[in-house]
Formats: structure tokens, sequence, C-alpha cells
């Protein structure tokens, strides 16, 4: 009985050190993607082929030539999957600027428009052909003087919904016609900025039914200003945090500010904040500051502090070990600032309970942090862009596998 006990006992121990061990990222080889067309990081995205159980990469393209094209995850081009045209059978003819492009499946695809006034959204089938266009102004009724920017940040699709961080513009400060009833440049943004952080800044859409649910309104000030105290934006050294909420939709809806290291959870069935964390890193300060409105004509002061701050990028769900990714820019010179996409990068794994385990580093310059996705062979980095082999027409990816 006694050898028992201890035979249970150790197993157990075994088994609690063999469940909490923390992976890591092994970098295997790299892979090419001959696109023959340069591809936008708004534009590709993994589809499985639950008919024929294997999955794909697509990439797609927003230039004259537009398509969307699809590979094998070693990098082979698909015959058996034709691409599909984006400019032929009057599929996109009047979007402006082909923004985010999701596959739902091969007969179903989704086109956001990336253009401010436009507001649409598009449903194509395998053909390149419209069979759906939705006009977000009419679908939610906006009134004359707003329009909305939308912008899908994932590419992680959750049929038949999508999440829509909103831009609710009232009275740009860009459109200086209006600042003549003011007293002053500082007392009108004062209010366009209230007008900003009081509206729900998340929108989730049903597609089938054009039907929609928002977040909580005042969510920025609730959540990111100090102790939530809104009353800040009308104090004299008014604090701001930005125009747009970032948002990456991965099993959970997560929401961020480049303003800040706080990641908002929500529920992605009733949009509620189910959980909030903050990120920080052994490498960098992790968000900037709330910036005076005061002093917004230092432009610079601003820029600086945005690039010699990190920033949260990403959040991706490993659903095979049920852990989180949050992706993270490390900081860069002001003056290097034409070569952003260069910074180093961590990637932070946390469990389940999103309570942090550990944070890999990622080298500067090799490596491009605004390219990263899942599969299920493991983790897909870019390689960077001023590399001097780059090819705008040949997406090449490190393979990492997960090691745990």
């Amino acid at each position: 009985m006694k050898n028992t006990t201890y035979f249970l006992f150790f197993c157990f121990i075994g088994l609690f050190f063999a469940t909490c061990k923390v992976p890591s990222f092994i970098e295997k080889k790299m892979v090419v993607f001959d696109t023959g067309f340069p591809v936008d990081f708004h534009s590709y995205g993994t589809w499985y082929d639950k008919k024929h159980k294997k999955e794909y990469i697509y990439f797609g393209s927003g230039a004259d030539s537009a398509r969307i094209r699809f590979f094998t995850l070693d990098g082979q081009r698909q015959s058996e999957i034709q691409d599909i045209p984006l400019l032929t059978n009057r599929g996109v003819e009047d979007v402006m600027d082909i923004g985010t492009i999701f596959v739902y499946d091969i007969d179903t695809v989704v086109v956001v428009d990336a253009d401010d006034y436009t507001n649409q959204m598009l449903y194509l089938n395998k053909k390149g052909e419209r069979i759906h266009k939705i006009d977000f102004d009419t679908a939610f009724g906006t009134d004359k003087e707003r329009y909305r920017v939308l912008y899908c940040a994932n590419n992680t699709p959750n049929k038949p919904f999508l999440y829509l961080s909103c831009f609710w513009n009232w009275r740009n400060p860009r459109d200086s016609s209006f600042i003549g009833e003011f007293e002053n440049e500082l007392e009108y943004d004062k209010v366009y900025y209230k007008q900003q952080y009081d509206v729900p800044s998340v929108c989730k859409f049903d597609v089938r039914t054009n039907s929609y649910t928002f977040t909580e309104t005042k969510m920025i000030p609730n959540y990111f200003l100090p102790n939530g105290d809104t009353s800040l934006i009308f104090k004299a050294n008014t604090l701001i945090l930005g125009d747009m909420l970032e948002s990456c939709y991965d099993h959970k809806l997560f929401i961020w500010l480049n303003e800040s290291n706080k990641v908002l959870v929500l529920n992605p069935d009733n949009l509620r904040v189910e959980h909030t964390f903050e990120v920080g890193s052994n490498y960098v300060t992790v968000g900037a500051q709330p910036f005076p409105l005061s002093l917004r004509d230092k432009i610079k002061m601003r820029d600086e502090d945005f690039y010699e701050k990190g920033r949260i990028c990403k959040v991706l769900y490993d659903k095979k070990r049920d852990l989180y990714y949050v992706v993270t820019r490390h900081k860069i010179p002001y003056e290097d600032f034409a070569f952003l996409t260069e910074a180093s990068f961590s990637i932070h794994i946390y469990d389940a309970k999103l309570k942090k385990l550990s944070e890999q580093y990622f080298e500067g310059g090799k490596y491009d942090y605004r390219f990263i996705f899942l599969t299920s062979q493991g983790l897909f980095i870019a390689q960077n862009e001023n590399n001097k082999d780059y090819d705008p027409t040949k997406c090449k990816f490190f393979l990492f596998e997960i090691k745990q």
C-alpha cells in the first residue's frame, strides 16, 4: 500500500511538471510563398478545408491584379484551388481601397473597404462575383455628422460574425470649418475627444441578419484613463489616449491602446469585459503615457514617446495547448522611425487564465513583427522586408516549432 501511495505521488508530480512546462519557439526552416504579387498584411490568413481536412494559407492582393491565392503550409501553390479574382465579374468594382480580406470558406470571401467614406463590406463567391453588399452607414443609421472607419485587425473569423473597431468621428479636428463655433482650438478638441470616448468603441456584426451589438459606452476613459477619471478630459491638463482602439479576435476578443500596456478581454458573445491584464516586458516599457491635450502641438514629443516605448501588436490563441501569445514591439529611436519594422519584439506566453508564464525575445532586423500567425505546424514569422534578398512578390516566413 505504501509503495502504491509513493508511486501515485510521483506520477502526480511528473504530470504536474509536464503540464506546467512552458513552451518555447524553436526556428526550424524558412518557407517561401511565391505569390507573384505584393501582399498587404491585412489580407492573409489560414483556412481549414473541412471537407478534405487540409489547412491552407491564403494571400490577397489589392493591386491591379487583385486576387486571392492559396498555398499549402510548406509553400506549395495549390492547383486544385483556383485563384479567386477580385476585379473581374464586377466583384469589387466600386471598392475604393481593398482593406482586410477574410476567407470564411472557399465560396465565401469577405472584403472590407478601407476607405473612410465608402464604408462598405462585400461578400464574394469563389468566382469573385458579388453575392452580398453591406453599407455600414445604412446598416447602423449613421447621421450626417459622423462616419466610421471600420478596421478589422484580426485574420481569425468567427463565422458569421465580424468584430469591428469603430472610430466614431464627430466633426473631425482636421475639418477646420467647425472650429469657429468654439472659443479656441483647445476647447474644440476637448469636446471632440469627449464625444469620441463617450460612444461604444467596438461592434460585433452579424452578417446574416445585419444586426449588431456594441460594447459599453465610455470604455476608453473607464478602463484606460487613470482610475477611470473621465473628468480629466475637461481639466486644464486634459489627458487623451488616442482616437482608436486596436482589436484582435482569437477565441476571445482582445482590446488595447497604443498608449497603454493594459489589455481588455471581452466575451465574444455579449462584448462584456471579462478580464483585464497588463503586459510587462523584461526588455522595454510597454505603452506610452496619456498625453496632455494642451501640448497637442508638440507632435514630435508624442511621436518620440510612441517609438521609444513598446507597444502591443497582436494576440494569438493556441488551441492545441490552450495558451495565449501576446506580441509586443520593442522601442526604436525616433530618428529611425522609417525602419520601424526592424524593431526587435517579444512573444509573451500566457496560460488559459491569462497568467503570464514567460517571454521570448526575437532579434531586430531579421523578422517582421507585423506578420505572425499560427498553424497546425507551428508559428510563422515573416522575414523582414529590409533584408538584402527581399522580393515583394515572394512572402518568406520562418517556421518555428512550438516545443513544450
